[in-house]
């Protein structure tokens, strides 16, 4: 691991609050196609998983079977991809309810992101999340109780 990459990964597993993974973020952990994203994002997700600081949705493990399983060069069965999502049960999972969904719609009027992001941001307030791990919206973009980083360098 380069000092670059293993220093952006400790920044963001050392911080004190739960860490709500993006599934961009979860989806470069498990595939090889771009192996210095999946070696900052695999560490993110061990660590977190280890010190129990990670938060995840419904639509993240969601979008996460879509993707790992036809959307990506070498796709997983859809036995292995949720195999991957039993290992990370251990972790928050947040179910999409109604008052995350009215969430998600009251945030458009403080922040620009489409709804299925704003869903995302306000399933990491549900969690109680300080951080939202996202390669998709702004890095460094403060909401109430929240900012937002992309950990790649």
């Amino acid at each position: 691991m380069s000092g670059n990459a293993g220093g952006a990964a400790r920044k963001f597993t050392e911080l004190p609050d739960i860490a709500f993974v993006d599934t961009n973020i979860l989806v470069y952990a498990f595939d090889a196609s771009h192996p210095q994203k999946q070696e900052i994002a695999s560490k993110l997700i061990l660590d977190g998983l280890k010190t129990d600081s990670l938060a995840f949705s419904a639509q993240v493990f969601a979008e996460f079977m879509v993707v790992m399983t036809g959307k990506i060069a070498r796709p997983l069965t859809e036995t292995q991809a949720a195999a991957i999502l039993r290992t990370l049960r251990r972790a928050r999972i947040v179910d999409v309810t109604r008052d995350v969904v009215f969430t998600a719609i009251r945030l458009r009027r403080i922040c620009p992101y489409h709804f299925w992001d704003r869903l995302i941001l306000a399933s990491a307030m549900a969690a109680g999340a300080g951080l939202v791990l996202s390669e998709d919206m702004r890095s460094g973009h403060h909401l109430p109780g929240l900012i937002i980083r992309n950990p790649f360098p």
